[in-house]
């Protein structure tokens, strides 16, 4: 499923590689998952930020002493984190021989004239001053939003496919470029799947390698937005509200190409298979989806040492496999590695091996606390008692209670995944009585907590079903009847896996 979310975005000019060394990268990146009043809360604003913030990290070429990040904020905080770059900006050029570059990313509500900022707004007009009074010498921007195409018309841009513009590698250039993710009438569409704004995902995606279609590892302005024109058209084409058409204008000069990304010293790289329909790479220990590929997409992409569930989608099955990366390693994913997963609305997840008459015998463990506040700690046992509570209004199901096992609860990884890691496996297979374990872990971000967990079969470690839920800080009370009520809903399709024929 996919619904109407508008997320804004823009991106200044990084040139990468050696001809760039006296080219300081700096960027300002902005997620609200909060608009106007009467607008609905957006599911992944402020992810998107944080995913465009990590890219930029590893394979932009933006240090993290010169990454600026809000969210959740006002348009007078905007204002504020601005400032501080414009203070590094000046500061930078002080260096004779240092040229500037600004990335400026906003996600979050708009309504073709502004940007909002919960109850603040900010015009195009006003943004388009505020960049240019960085100082920066370069600026792209790159606005995800709602009627987006808005800000290009005000300034005589029409809907535009791929281009290719150049500008010198060593910044004898200066300027704007504009980017947005809609024509001026259109939507803005987000995937539930890759977590994130449509755009932003397939734009994080070609950072990371998936747009480089020269083979020649840095990925340029014009092969970026080559690689989100098409991707976002294609994948919006057949929704209600139809397809998304990015648009851009740009008032720069120079020649030679811009460079984005550079995936030269990335410390590992991960090649998926040819051949796919698409594939799907996630960040274990994040839960974060880093990059989608799918045809004609180069397969060849950057990522930091870790570990990645890799699910790629072939002939109408999806097969998937989890895969570690070390520093330096070049990691290429064959066919062999991977193990079936059907697809499709109709299609249900095949059982794992031996199959079981009688109650479902579930133990919910407790859920980690990852906030870092140690006064969140019963959270925790509190959402196990909340669920134990529901279970017992549910037929079928027999709770296994947790004082009946062996297990070290301090022992277990709580990552998300096809799978879960060996240690884990290891210790849940220590547990006797129970198929099914129920975990999962906790974390704030701003002003909402979120809890996420897992269904995990005990005979083979596999993660059968997720679940995510949010609430404000405030409602844990809330936050915790539905997470009850999350898992309880996942009962019948537990039983339906593990039970009937």
């Amino acid at each position: 499923m996919t619904k109407t979310v508008p997320v804004a975005l823009a991106v200044v000019l990084l040139v990468a590689g050696t001809a760039s060394a006296d080219v300081r990268r700096f960027a300002v990146v902005v997620g609200n998952n909060h608009g106007a009043a009467k607008r609905a809360v957006l599911r992944y604003a402020e992810a998107d930020a944080d995913k465009v913030a990590r890219a930029l990290r590893e394979v932009g070429g933006v240090k993290p002493s010169d990454l600026f990040v809000l969210k959740a904020g006002s348009a007078d905080q905007l204002e504020r984190t601005l400032e501080r770059a414009r203070r590094a900006i000046r500061q930078a050029e002080l260096l004779p021989s240092t040229k500037t570059l600004l990335l400026f990313y906003f996600s979050g509500h708009g309504d073709g004239e502004a940007l909002e900022l919960g109850k603040d707004r900010v015009t195009y007009g006003h943004l388009r001053a505020l960049l240019s009074g960085t100082g920066a010498i370069a600026r792209v921007a790159i606005i995800d939003a709602c009627q987006s195409g808005s800000a290009i018309l005000q300034k005589g841009g029409v809907p535009a496919e791929p281009f290719t513009l150049q500008v010198a590698d060593r910044l004898a250039v200066s300027g704007e470029v504009f980017i947005t993710s809609t024509a001026a009438n259109e939507a803005a569409l987000e995937s539930s799947e890759l977590r994130g704004s449509v755009f932003t995902s397939h734009l994080v995606s070609g950072l990371r390698g998936a747009a480089d279609a020269s083979g020649d590892h840095e990925v340029t302005l014009s092969e970026l937005y080559r690689y989100a024109y098409d991707r976002t058209v294609a994948t919006t084409a057949l929704t209600p509200s139809g397809a998304q058409h990015p648009t851009w204008r740009f008032d720069i000069a120079g020649q030679g190409e811009i460079v984005l990304a550079s995936l030269r010293h990335v410390p590992s790289r991960l090649e998926v298979p040819k051949d796919a329909d698409r594939v799907v790479i996630t960040d274990v220990r994040q839960d974060e989806v880093v990059a989608e590929v799918t045809p004609g997409a180069a397969r060849s992409i950057a990522l930091l040492p870790g570990r990645y569930a890799v699910r790629s989608v072939r002939h109408g099955r999806s097969d998937v496999t989890s895969v570690l990366l070390t520093g330096g390693s070049r990691r290429a994913v064959s066919w062999e590695d991977f193990g079936e997963e059907p697809v499709g609305a109709d299609a249900r997840p095949q059982a794992p091996p031996g199959r079981k008459d009688g109650a479902l015998r579930v133990c919910v463990l407790g859920f980690r606390n990852l906030t870092g506040d140690p006064k969140l700690d019963s959270l925790g046992e509190a959402i196990a008692e909340a669920i134990h509570t529901d279970f017992g209004t549910v037929k079928g199901v027999r709770l296994v209670e947790r004082g009946q096992l062996d297990l070290d609860l301090g022992e277990l990884e709580f990552e998300a995944g096809r799978y879960v890691d060996p240690k884990t496996r290891a210790q849940l297979g220590r547990i006797r009585g129970a198929e099914v374990v129920v975990l999962g872990s906790y974390q704030r971000a701003g002003a909402t907590t979120r809890v996420t967990g897992r269904f995990v079969h005990v005979e083979t470690g596999e993660v059968l079903f997720t679940l995510k839920v949010e609430q404000p800080n405030g409602r844990l009370l809330a936050l915790q009847d539905a997470v009850a009520a999350a898992v309880t809903a996942k009962l019948p399709q537990l039983e339906a896996r593990l039970r009937k024929p």
